[in-house]
């Protein structure tokens, strides 16, 4: 097989990245992009509202904690907007009990990983996310 023939096929599964931590966008762009993903970054909530709107996603990373809305807000509001399934990582500097427990309590939350960002734990996060809900398609 050449280069040329097949795309790797993660490079058709896109990200959506929102967090209003420009370092921390960069850092999951660059390691999610290193493992052939597709991906689309958004400072807000309501940024992230306008990617989903214009580009294909198939699932997010979300911060807690954003600048106009929460994660949770956003996630209702892209999930009333598509009126499908988005499943999503949520993160967050907050990394108390309530805050994952909200987290994970939302439609489509598959995970929670608190800040400062084990990016081991990011990668192992989407790899699981990926073959729950991807499988056949991308995997």
């Amino acid at each position: 097989m050449t280069a040329t023939t097949i795309a790797p096929p993660r490079k058709r599964c896109s990200v959506l990245i929102t967090d209003d931590d420009e370092g921390c966008r960069d850092s999951l762009r660059d390691a999610l992009e290193t493992q052939a993903f597709t991906t689309h970054v958004a400072g807000s909530g309501r940024e992230a509202i306008y990617v989903v709107r214009t580009q294909v996603i198939h699932f997010a990373i979300l911060d807690m904690h954003l600048p106009d809305l929460t994660g949770i807000e956003t996630l209702m509001r892209i999930r009333q907007e598509r009126r499908s399934v988005l499943p999503c990582i949520f993160i967050s500097g907050e990394a108390n009990g309530e805050t994952r427990r909200r987290a994970l309590a939302a439609d489509e939350a598959f995970a929670f990983i608190p800040k400062p960002l084990d990016l081991h734990l990011v990668r192992r996060a989407v790899d699981d996310l990926v073959a729950r809900y991807f499988r056949s398609f991308f995997v």
